[in-house]
Order: C-alpha cells, then sequence, then structure tokens
C-alpha cells in the first residue's frame, strides 16, 4: 500500500469514499511466509480509547458522513461547526453549517500560545478554509493571513483541504473538508490543530466571496478532544431554588458548547448570581446580574468581584441576553454562555459530576452597586442537575467587623477611623466614625496632605428613614461640594446612629481602576483627609453641607504598615527658620566677641543722628525717628531678622500651599515667627547682652518694633482667615482637627490689643502701674496662643524657656536681697536720695530694678545708680528718685522720705544690675558728658568711678561735664560732696545751667564743705560747648554721653554725629 497522503494526491476524493477505521478495528499478526502459518501478535494490555465510543447516527440532513461532535459558535445560534478528531491518524473532519442558501461561510485556526484569545477581532496569523456557496456547485478553498494585523487572506499555495464539498439544503448552507493536524506547509500559511485551538468564523448571507463579511463573525477556543453535542435532543433542564420560600431560583440547560440560565427573583429590581472559588464567599466569584428598566427593557451584565464590593464590569462581556420580563412581582432573566469562554475573569463551568460553588442576591432597586437586600448560595451540578443548598439569608454582604484591625483618631475624638485588608489584600474595609448623632462623615484621599482639592472622596450617613446612604464623590479643584462619581467604587456595608455617633462601614477596591477619579491604596501612604457635619444630604446626589473648620482634618496613613501622621502634629518647615534665626543670632555673637573690641567700635558705631522728636513719637509710632538712631550692629541684626523674615513667609507658603486659607495661615506663621523674635530683648539676663553688646535697656526698642508687627500679622491672619470661613469661625470653641480653638486665638488678639495700648510711651512716663498690669497679661496671651495654634509652641518655646529661666533668676535674686534701708531723704527739687546696704557689684553707669513693699508689693521701676563702684569693699548703692507726679509710685516714695516713722522698718528689693556703656569711657582721652535734671545719675556714677581712678589714667585725659537744670538744689543738695571733689582735681571741667531763668550772669554758691560751685542761667549752646572741649583733640579721641530729655539729646547726638565723635545715650524712659 502507498502512505496516506501520496493515495490522497492520486485519490483527492479518497477520504470521502474510504472511511477511516477505528481502534477496535484494526489489528496486526505476524506471517510465516514461508512455513504458510500466522502466529498472533504478543498479547498486549488493552489500549484505553482516547475517548468514549460514540453510537452510530445517521448524517445530519445535507451531510455527506456523520460526526461525533457538534458545536453552536455564534449568539444567535445559525452557525453550527461539526467535527471528528483523530489525533491518531493527524486528521479532522469538520462541517461547517449556517443558516441560508446564498452567501458564503469561513472558518480560521489560530495558535492559541501566540494570539489574544480575548480579542474577538484579531483576525491576523490565522489559517482559514472558505467555502463559497454562489453559481452551480460552489468550492472550498485554502486562505491564509500571515500579517499580525487584520488584513485580506491570501489564497494558499498548498491547498491542504481534501473533500471539500458545498451543499445548499433546508435553508442552510453546509461545507465539508477535512485536513491533516499537521500539514506540513509553512507556519505561516497553515496552522497546527492542536488539542486547543481559537476559532474564528464568518460568513455573508448572499452573494459571492468578496473577502468582506461585515459584522457576521467571531471566535471561540475549541477543545477538540472533548465531547460535545448540540441540538434539542442533547438538552436536559435542570432547577435549583433556594429554599422553599422561592425568593430566588435559577433552571438551566446545556446545549453543546454552551449552557443557558434562567434566574428567577422575588423582586422588581436586580437579580444575579454567579460562580465562586470560595463558598458562601462574593469575592473571586464571576458574577451575572440582569435588571428590567422602567421602559421594560432587560440589561445584563458580566461581572467578576475580587471583594466584598459591587460586581466589576468584565472587560471581554460573554454573556448573550435571550429574554428578560417583570411580572407578578418576579423578575426573570434567560441567558446563556460558554461552558468555558476562554475569558480569564470569567470562572469556567464544571461539569461531568463537577460540583459549582454558587452565590446569589436580589435586590428591591435596580440600582447595580446598591447592597443586596436578599443574599444565598449553594452548590449545582450543571451536567447531572444535583444541588446542595445553602439558606437564603438578609443579612448584609457577609460576616464583617465593625470596626478594623487598626484605627486612629483625631485630637477630641472627633472622627476616628478603622482599616482592614480584605480578600487577601485585594481590597480594604473602612470604618468611619463622627461624634455627631446626624449627619455625614466623609473620608476622602487626597493628592496633598491636608489640601481638599484635588481628592477621592466618600461619604456616607443615615437617613431620615433610618436607611444606610453612602456615595463616592471626587473633587477635582476648588472648596465646593463633592461631586458625584460616575463610577461608584465604593460599597456600603453597614451605616448606623447609635451613641450620639455616626458609624458608616465600606469597602473598596486598592486600586479602582477609575482613572482621575479614584486614587490607589498605595504601600508608600496615603494623603487622608475627612470632614464631618450634623447636616446630611437630602439625597444620595445632593450636594454636602459646608463643614466648619473644626469639622476637618488629615492624616498621612501608611495602611499597610499603619503609621500615622496626622497635620496637627506634623512639623512645619518654617519652624527650623525661626530656630534657625536663634542660632544665627548666637553664632554671631559668638564671633563678635572673639573679634574684641575693635569690632565694638566699628559695630557701635551710629550712621545717622536721629531725627527730632515730634507727636508720632509720643504715639509710639517712633519707627522713623529712632532707626536712624541704630549704629551698625543693630542695623546688621535688623537684617538678619528681615532675611529670615522673608524666609519664614516663603517656607510658611510652602507648608499651607494650596489650601484655601494659604494667606491667612502664612500670616499666622510670619505673626509666630514675630512673636518669638519680640520676647527675646525682654530677657534681663539673656545672653544678647554679652555677645552682641546690646543691653536690655537699648534692645528693648526691637521688642516694640517687632510686638507691633506681630499684631499686624495677627489682624491680616485674623481677616483672611475669617473671609475664607466667615466672620462666625473666630467665635468658634471647639477644637479643630489639630486641636486648635479659633476663640482662643479671638481672646489672645484682644489682650494683644490691650497690652500694645498699656505700651505707648504716654501710658508707660505717666501710668507706669498700667503699663505693668497690662503686660501681667502676656502669659494667659502665650497659652491662648499655643492652644489656637499649636505649631507655635515649637516656634516661642526657646523665647519661653529662656524667659521663664530669667523671671526664676530674677524672683531669685529680688527674694533673697531685701535691703536695709541706709538714709531715705529728700534733696530739694521733688527728688530724693535712697542709700541701701548691699554688697552687690556693679559697674558705673548702670540701673537697678527696685521694689518696695510699702508701696506696692509688685511693682518694679528702674532706676540709675549714681554712686560709685570705688572702693570695691563699700556695702551701699545710692539712688537719685525724682517724683513724677502725685500719685505715681515715685510721689508716693517721696512722701515716705519724708515720714520718719517709717524708714526704719523700710525694706528694698532690688533686682539688677544691669545695663552697660555702649562705648567704652577709658578709651577716649576727651570725654564730653551731657546731662539734664535727674539725667545726671548715671554720669555721676561715672564721674565719680572716673575720679577714683584718677591715677591709673593717661595724663592727657580730660572730662567736661555739662549739667543743665532748672532746680538750683540739683547743683547744691543732690551731689554737693561729689561735686566738690570733682572740682579739686583738674581732669574735670564742669559746665553747670540753670534754664529756669534767661541771662549770662554767674554766680558763686557756698557749698556746705566751704567749696563754691560756679554756674550759669540759661540754656547751653551744645554746638559752642562741645566745639571747646575737643578743640585740641582729634574725632577718634572724643567719646560722649548724654542723659536726659529727648530734645537735649537728640541736639548732643546730631552734634557728635557732625563732628564724627563716638556717641553713647542712656534710655531716660524704658
Amino acid at each position: 500500500s502507498l502512505p496516506s497522503r501520496r493515495l490522497l494526491e492520486i485519490y483527492p476524493n479518497f477520504d470521502a469514499v474510504l472511511q477511516t477505521h477505528t481502534m477496535e478495528d484494526r489489528g496486526a499478526v505476524l506471517l510465516s511466509l514461508a512455513g504458510g502459518g500466522a502466529l498472533a501478535a504478543p498479547p498486549q494490555p488493552p489500549t484505553p480509547p482516547l475517548r468514549p465510543p460514540s453510537p452510530p447516527s445517521p448524517p445530519m440532513p445535507g451531510h455527506t458522513r456523520s460526526y461525533e461532535n457538534c458545536a453552536i459558535v455564534d449568539a444567535a445560534r445559525e452557525w453550527q461547526l461539526y467535527w471528528t478528531y483523530l489525533p491518531e491518524d493527524n486528521l479532522i473532519r469538520m462541517a461547517m453549517e449556517k443558516a441560508g442558501e446564498s452567501g458564503w461561510i469561513s472558518i480560521g485556526f489560530q495558535d492559541i500560545n501566540h494570539v489574544d484569545i480575548e480579542n474577538t477581532n484579531e483576525m491576523g496569523q490565522a489559517d482559514y478554509i472558505v467555502a463559497d456557496g454562489s453559481g452551480s456547485s460552489g468550492w472550498v478553498r485554502d486562505y491564509y493571513i500571515a500579517r499580525d494585523e487584520n488584513g485580506e487572506p491570501d489564497i494558499d499555495p498548498q491547498q491542504d483541504i481534501r473533500g471539500g464539498v458545498v451543499t445548499r439544503i433546508s435553508g442552510k448552507t453546509v461545507a465539508e473538508f477535512s485536513r491533516q493536524l499537521k500539514t506540513g506547509d509553512s507556519y505561516v500559511r497553515d496552522k497546527v490543530i492542536t488539542r486547543t485551538n481559537k476559532v474564528l468564523w464568518a460568513n455573508t448571507d448572499s452573494g459571492r466571496y468578496d473577502k468582506y463579511h461585515g459584522k457576521a463573525c467571531g471566535s471561540i477556543v475549541m477543545e477538540w478532544d472533548k465531547p460535545s453535542q448540540c441540538g434539542a435532543a442533547d438538552t436536559a433542564l435542570y432547577e435549583f431554588c433556594d429554599s422553599a420560600t422561592r425568593n430566588f431560583c435559577i433552571s438551566w440547560a446545556v446545549s453543546g458548547l454552551y449552557i443557558e440560565f434562567t434566574m428567577i427573583g422575588l423582586t422588581l429590581g436586580y437579580v444575579s448570581f454567579g460562580i465562586t472559588d470560595t463558598p458562601g464567599k462574593m469575592y473571586s466569584a464571576d458574577s451575572w446580574l440582569c435588571w428590567v428598566d422602567s421602559a421594560g427593557v432587560g440589561h445584563l451584565e458580566d461581572g467578576h468581584m475580587d471583594s466584598y464590593l459591587a460586581p466589576q464590569l468584565d472587560s471581554q462581556q460573554d454573556l448573550e441576553l435571550l429574554s428578560a420580563s417583570e411580572t407578578g412581582g418576579m423578575t426573570s432573566c434567560t441567558f446563556r454562555r460558554l461552558l468555558s469562554t476562554g475569558d480569564l475573569q470569567d470562572r469556567s463551568i464544571k461539569q461531568a459530576g463537577g460540583m459549582n460553588d454558587i452565590i446569589w442576591a436580589t435586590h428591591t432597586t435596580d440600582d447595580r452597586l446598591a447592597k443586596h437586600a436578599k443574599k444565598g448560595s449553594g452548590s449545582v451540578d450543571f451536567a447531572m442537575g444535583g444541588s446542595v443548598l445553602t439558606p437564603s439569608v438578609s443579612a448584609p454582604i457577609v460576616e464583617v467587623k465593625e470596626v478594623g484591625k487598626q484605627h486612629v483618631c483625631s485630637s477630641g475624638g472627633k472622627f476616628c477611623l478603622w482599616w482592614e485588608f480584605v480578600n487577601k489584600s485585594s481590597a480594604i474595609q473602612f470604618t468611619m466614625e463622627s461624634d455627631k448623632a446626624t449627619g455625614y462623615v466623609s473620608l476622602g484621599f487626597g493628592d496633598v496632605l491636608g489640601v481638599m482639592a484635588p481628592a477621592d472622596m466618600y461619604a456616607g450617613w443615615v437617613d431620615t428613614s433610618g436607611q444606610g446612604v453612602f456615595t463616592d464623590r471626587y473633587l477635582p479643584s476648588g472648596y465646593e461640594s463633592p461631586q458625584l462619581d460616575a463610577q461608584q467604587n465604593g460599597v456600603l456595608v453597614s451605616a448606623a446612629s447609635l451613641n450620639g455617633k455616626t458609624r458608616v462601614v465600606f469597602q473598596r477596591s486598592l486600586d479602582t481602576g477609575d482613572v482621575g477619579m479614584d486614587r490607589a491604596i498605595l504601600r508608600s501612604g496615603n494623603n487622608v483627609i475627612w470632614a464631618t457635619h450634623d447636616l446630611a444630604p437630602l439625597s444620595k446626589d445632593a450636594n454636602m453641607a459646608t463643614h466648619s473648620s473644626r469639622d476637618r482634618g488629615s492624616f498621612s496613613i501608611n495602611f499597610y504598615t499603619g503609621a500615622v501622621a496626622g497635620t496637627s502634629s506634623s512639623f512645619p518647615k518654617y519652624i527650623y527658620v525661626a530656630w534657625a534665626y536663634v542660632g544665627t543670632l548666637l553664632l554671631v555673637g559668638v564671633c563678635a566677641r572673639l573679634v574684641g573690641a575693635q569690632l565694638d567700635i566699628v559695630i557701635q558705631r551710629r550712621l545717622a543722628p536721629p531725627l527730632p522728636p515730634s507727636l508720632l513719637h509720643s504715639l509710639c509710632l517712633d519707627f522713623a525717628t529712632v532707626t536712624v538712631d541704630l549704629t551698625i550692629g543693630e542695623w546688621l541684626c535688623i537684617g538678619l531678622y528681615f532675611v529670615f523674615l522673608i524666609a519664614s513667609a516663603l517656607v510658611a507658603q510652602q507648608d499651607f500651599t494650596p489650601v484655601p486659607q494659604e494667606d491667612g495661615e502664612v500670616f499666622g506663621a510670619v505673626a509666630g515667627f514675630n512673636l518669638m523674635v519680640s520676647l527675646l530683648p525682654v530677657t534681663r539676663h539673656s545672653l544678647w547682652a554679652p555677645l552682641l553688646g546690646c543691653s536690655f535697656e537699648r534692645a528693648i526698642k526691637f521688642h516694640r518694633w517687632v510686638a507691633r508687627g506681630f499684631m499686624l500679622n495677627v489682624l491680616l491672619h485674623a481677616l483672611e482667615m475669617c473671609d475664607t470661613f466667615g466672620f462666625s469661625a473666630a467665635t468658634e470653641l471647639e477644637p479643630n482637627a489639630a486641636g486648635e480653638g479659633n476663640l482662643y486665638g479671638t481672646i489672645a488678639a484682644i489682650l494683644m490689643a490691650v497690652i500694645m495700648l498699656g505700651a505707648l510711651e504716654p501710658v508707660r512716663r505717666h501710668a507706669w502701674e498700667v503699663f505693668l498690669v497690662s503686660h501681667m497679661a502676656y502669659l494667659p496671651t502665650l497659652v491662648l496662643i499655643c492652644l489656637h495654634a499649636t505649631d507655635l509652641q515649637y516656634v516661642v518655646l526657646v523665647s519661653i524657656a529662656l524667659y521663664a529661666a530669667d523671671m526664676m533668676l530674677r524672683t531669685f535674686t529680688q527674694t533673697f536681697r531685701g535691703c536695709k534701708v541706709l538714709k531715705l531723704e529728700p534733696v530739694g527739687g521733688g527728688t530724693l536720695r535712697l542709700k541701701v546696704s548691699t554688697s552687690a557689684a556693679f559697674s558705673a553707669g548702670q540701673y537697678m530694678f527696685l521694689r518696695i513693699p510699702a508701696i506696692s508689693s509688685h511693682e518694679m521701676h528702674p532706676f540709675s545708680i549714681s554712686s560709685s563702684p570705688w572702693p570695691a569693699t563699700q556695702h551701699f548703692i545710692t539712688f537719685h528718685i525724682k517724683s513724677m507726679g502725685a500719685g505715681t509710685w515715685t510721689e508716693k516714695l517721696l512722701q515716705l522720705s519724708n515720714d520718719k516713722s517709717q524708714k526704719r522698718s523700710l525694706k528694698v528689693f532690688m533686682d539688677g544690675p544691669y545695663g552697660a556703656w555702649s562705648i567704652d569711657p577709658k578709651r577716649y582721652p576727651r570725654l564730653v558728658l551731657v546731662a539734664g535734671g535727674i539725667g545726671i545719675t548715671p554720669l555721676m556714677s561715672l564721674l565719680t568711678d572716673l575720679l577714683a581712678q584718677e591715677r591709673t589714667l593717661p595724663q592727657d585725659t580730660s572730662v567736661h561735664l555739662m549739667w543743665s537744670s532748672r532746680d538750683l538744689e540739683a547743683f547744691t543738695q543732690w551731689f554737693p560732696e561729689e561735686i566738690a571733689k570733682l572740682q579739686e582735681s583738674k581732669m574735670f571741667h564742669l559746665h553747670l545751667f540753670l534754664t529756669q531763668k534767661h541771662g549770662t550772669f554767674t554766680e558763686d554758691i557756698e557749698m556746705g564743705s566751704g567749696f563754691q560751685v560756679a554756674w550759669k542761667t540759661g540754656r547751653p549752646n551744645y554746638s559752642d560747648l562741645i566745639v571747646e572741649s575737643t578743640a585740641d583733640v582729634i574725632a577718634g579721641d572724643v567719646g560722649v554721653f548724654a542723659c536726659g530729655p529727648a530734645p537735649m539729646v537728640a541736639s548732643v547726638q546730631s552734634e557728635a554725629h557732625k563732628r564724627g565723635f563716638m556717641f553713647h545715650k542712656e534710655t531716660f524712659f524704658l
């Protein structure tokens, strides 16, 4: 005999005549031709058949032979494929059958390992068999498409089909042929038919073959070696119901490669069921959901579930809806699908005794995203009809915990969030709870921490009927009510209002796939925002009421690790700027001290004299007047201040961008920076004096200026925040998410305004007690500020620590420095002399704060020391104090000086000494000291100090005192002994002026010691006096000191600046 391939070449129709035998109808013997005998083949174990033998059946109408298998491949059930699969013979026989006696029909084969089985429109890389039934006889030919993309088939030069026959009968077109499983032709032109191939089919209803099929096409994955039958004769009908109440029933019939279902639910809403991998569980399930809309149109969705959320639509819809209706309070839906769709998102239907775990659910509405009202599960054998029932329930989706394994709550418990991963970490369950019995609670995932938009949001509430409502929303920009997301990707598990709180539990996928609307749950963490309100939206699609500033907040949460950081505890970067400013000041001060005295000469030089005093100066707007009086060192400190102030604003802008109250938050941050800086100069024992050469009385002006800047920032902050949230927000007492209460800030601002008004110069000068009492409000003000803005506790921490240490030291020294009064006597001109017993060391020009309990238990006032620190062994300090008018502390002390009965028991508590000369008087050969009235006290301390050290000073040292007073007693009674000694020394030159009379006459007055003092009447001409006193020296050898009324000091300072003299002035009022 010849090989079968050769036979087919010689006899093309051979296989149509001679049928291939079966495995049972063949055998072999060993023949001995020589002996004429036959030996049976060695016994072999029976070879099991590759498939169960099919009973013989007559050919179908129009068919020339019978086929073992049949499949319906199109949704309209008008296209059937018949085949007999013979892998042992490398052969397959097929018959294609379509409705209609005209047109053409085709089938193609693709290698399942090299194509996308889910793409039903992919024609490339396929081997095609085309049959044309037009004309008198028709034809069957071999075609192919070699390209990856779709295109027109090309005829195969090697025709590998055999026995091609086209028959038209009974309204059908039948094309029969056979071909080898592996033809030996090029792989590009012929594909190997393996156990499984992707099959493409197409046809037209009329006309000759023109290579275009229109929409009559499709594809199916064929398993050639599996038995398959189609037709009514092969169909068996089975049924499954959930219980005796028949809330849900399904019936089904297997027809070839298809299975047809009818599901009926006792509802007018949706009905659904599916196949699950886990008995009784929703996750890992293939879901089929059907409903009938208000127009009577049926809808069917092929979906899948990876969690307890609503089913997600499959990318490939593998269901065919046959009918759907609502009648008698029931919804009925009939559809069919392939037993094995080849869709990776579908579950294959088990046959031949295999049990399929199913779930079902119904709802009273058509909302596919609504949580089911009833549900159930069971196990079904779709091939044999057996089933195991799991009773239906009306409970939630699954047994879920109301709270998760991990949680976080805002300050005050206004909002709490629990979370837990479900379904093997493919989904997550959230439980959000507000402190309100009514209204909504919402949770969102934003791009920026603490920023409302853009964000993915979920809101839930309990409506007036007690039903839970849940919505998936988003806010692309702005700060309005979030909009409903077109794709609702969250599922409500439960919602309840209990014990004065609202709790909503929902689930969502870790990544919903809703690009642009939803945010995925990231392993790196998510920015979480929340808000609550005691009013709920009127309906699911209604706007949400705008929350108050206290009913909102944010966290940075890593849901995988449980790490949580809240905006209230996050560390804004502008705080580092404030700390850096303090560190820079310390560094500059240390460097200045290391450089030494030569740098002092430079930094203490002034760039310009002060402007003349004016009314604005008295109203505390003295900035322009005093700025020109600053030293170079002070200008450097101011420059550093503004650099860090701007840096603080810029960094704060980054901290709070983009939030609706951004500008208000920035003003608040800058106010915090100014608050810290304003507290630095008020510490009397601080490091600034020794490091920067700027004593307390000269640094206090910076306190006043920066405090005014602080108040300006507070005002701008308040206006911006009220503009954003409304003026009613300023009175909100309840803390917000960060634990901050707005009312605290409002009260603090009012107290700061009171403090600022009490610090005006007219108040300080004429009502020191008012100034002191108003400043006592600083402590509650700082507490309120930190309660209002918790971040500021870190900003002012350094300043508060320094100030607290300063206060403790001052309290300690005051407590143990209750000093005995050695002398308290009036000396004329409304002035008294106070001599106190103490061993405290001091330097010339310093001052003390005095507290006398006999006058006031809490008031302390600064007074310059008028006595000399020499000799060092002396144990007293002398003050000359002038009464400032009726009712003042100084007037009360003057009255005590006239009361001999109280002098003996009088105690004085002192705090100090403080202050220092800005220039070293011993460095200059020529000193000019200018005093007005009681301003003589610090200069007299300097004069007597120089007098005591006269022998150690250079021989050319010359000191000129220019002292003017309207009281003659100042010259005769205040310092009689000191003036007498100064007149005896040739180093000192006294120029005394009595200003209560006008004229230029001179008189000599007899002093108590027998000396006489010369004085002149009228106001001195400081320009002429300074010129006369310094005519014989260069500018660098002259140091000018002044203390007295502001106009006098300004005049002297102008003269000194004009001539290039170094200048120091004492502050008359702190």
